[in-house]
């Protein structure tokens, strides 16, 4: 009987012995899966980094040159075609699967309404800005995207990018940063540059773009960004919770493909995406459409109070504005926004 016992005992302890030795086995080999794939993505967004970055490089020597010679639509605002109504129920709005991924800086894509697919490779965590469905759908002041009305000519500078991609939009850049990027403003596929690059190619870090329920003659653009694990796109703007880096880069160079422009930071604040059931909160991302001036100063009421420091600026009806949004981890479903007034002196 004393000897049955004992073989039991010995029989548990190998079972237990090799239990613990497969579950350590299981722990190590998801280890060095997460460690292999967080390295291979970092390469990934690092290699894209670089190919961006070059390709600035490239088109900043081609501006010096002054050798673009692409030829130009002959009514460039007509020549894109523009949705009559809000675009899906959130357009851009945000993405609420930061929280599903919180063991990884990287979230899915989230497919828009009506959008084309995206690549299911993971992508930051930013971006642009998650999908606010339930929570704009209530708001009141969202407003149909119009369509631009002014026959425009394309900057010489921009025009051989207009020409290689019509959705390129704009060119925004802040001097001493690495922010320095084409935007891009296709309202019929609000999300299509979340995962993409200026070319279409699938793309990690995407490339930054306009939200697509703003008006490409509104006064305010809201422009979404990846937070990326290497820092690159809009992984430095929240640096703007600094007071002292806002005032070594108060100045934000947004030209659209029309126009140069230049714009002062106003204020940053932190935010994150709101629930429908939640009221008597700031929806950033729910002001495309600052028109109407009681919606515009309700906006900047909002923005004053929710500023992490004072920088003795406002803006007031009438003026041009623009919004810099990224993916911040302060809580779930964290953003960083930075607001900035355009300088009235650059005005056309």
């Amino acid at each position: 009987m004393q000897h049955t016992k004992t073989e039991t005992r010995k029989r548990r302890g190998s079972w237990f012995h090799w239990g613990a030795m497969a579950l350590l086995l299981c722990v190590f080999c998801f280890s060095t899966y997460k460690l292999i794939d967080t390295l291979m993505a970092s390469k990934g967004e690092q290699e894209e980094f670089e190919s961006l970055s070059a390709f600035v490089a490239k088109e900043r020597a081609a501006h010096r040159r002054e050798s673009v010679t692409a030829p130009l639509p002959a009514n460039a605002s007509e020549s894109e075609e523009e949705p009559a109504a809000p675009v899906d129920d959130a357009g851009v709005g945000a993405r609420e699967a930061a929280d599903a991924m919180s063991a990884e800086p990287h979230e899915a894509p989230v497919q828009a309404s009506g959008s084309e697919e995206e690549p299911a490779a993971p992508v930051d965590d930013a971006g642009a800005g998650a999908r606010e469905a339930d929570a704009v759908s209530a708001e009141p002041h969202e407003a149909p995207v119009q369509a631009s009305k002014k026959e425009q000519t394309v900057l010489p500078q921009y025009a051989r990018l207009y020409e290689m991609n019509p959705d390129f939009f704009g060119w925004l850049s802040i001097e001493g940063t690495e922010i320095d990027f084409p935007v891009m403003y296709s309202p019929d596929r609000p999300e299509h540059y979340l995962n993409r690059a200026f070319d279409g190619s699938k793309s990690y870090g995407g490339v930054p773009f306009v939200d697509g329920r703003c008006s490409p003659d509104g006064n305010i653009y809201l422009i979404y960004g990846h937070h990326m694990r290497n820092k690159s796109i809009f992984g430095k703007l929240p640096l703007y919770a600094q007071q002292s880096y806002c005032e070594e880069h108060p100045i934000i160079r947004f030209d659209t493909r029309y126009e140069e422009r230049e714009y002062q930071v106003i204020a940053a604040f932190y935010s994150r995406v709101y629930g429908q059931n939640e009221t008597s909160v700031f929806r950033y991302y729910a002001y495309v459409d600052l028109s109407d001036e009681a919606v515009f100063d309700e906006y900047v009421a909002c923005i004053r109070s929710a500023a992490i420091y004072d920088t003795g600026l406002t803006a007031t009806y009438g003026d041009d504005l623009l919004a810099l949004s990224t993916c911040n981890y302060h809580t779930r479903n964290g953003r960083f926004v930075v607001v900035a007034r355009r300088v009235k002196d650059t005005a056309g």
